[in-house]
């Protein structure tokens, strides 16, 4: 199985610490990065997972901008 096959990505309370790495996985449909507290920074851009419907970040300290859609 190659990375970019990956669907789902549960990093829920792994203790990470440090800024969040930029992700390049087209067929993420889920990742799940809360109870990360020490996570900091923000949120890279997430227009390689245009499949991606669940974010969840709760209890981190990531910011994230959303940015309106061009058309």
């Amino acid at each position: 199985m190659q990375l970019s096959a990956l669907e789902s990505l549960d990093l829920q309370e792994d203790y990470f610490q440090g800024t969040l790495p930029i992700f390049n996985l087209p067929s993420l449909q889920v990742l799940q990065l809360d109870g990360n507290a020490h996570l900091s920074g923000t949120i890279p851009p997430l227009g390689s997972m245009q499949l991606l419907n669940t974010l969840k970040v709760c209890i981190c300290g990531l910011v994230f901008v959303i940015q309106k859609e061009k058309r």
